[in-house]
């Protein structure tokens, strides 16, 4: 098994809601409580600081090769910010 750490943050100057979506179809989750409050702020009709913030994410896979996919995130105004050499988990 393979834990892929890596960030997400939004194109925009100003915070856009999270694409929800991305956690179904790259199979990823926030890495914490602290994150997901992150997410949350991105769906607030006021903008806040916090909303700009890479959001760190992770996959949890048998694939050592597996990737966000850079392209599907673009497309709903994100950008995959940083990606981390996998960890393996015995």
């Amino acid at each position: 098994m393979w834990i892929h750490n890596f960030e997400v943050k939004s194109m925009h100057r100003e915070p856009r809601p999270f694409p929800l979506d991305m956690l179904r179809y790259d199979h990823c989750y926030p890495t914490s409580q602290e994150q997901m409050g992150i997410i949350v702020l991105t769906f607030r009709t006021v903008p806040t600081l916090l909303g700009l913030e890479p959001i760190k994410m992770q996959n949890t896979s048998s694939d050592r090769f597996w990737k966000p996919t850079d392209k599907r995130w673009k497309s709903f105004g994100w950008i995959v910010w940083s990606k981390e050499d996998p960890i393996h988990i015995p």
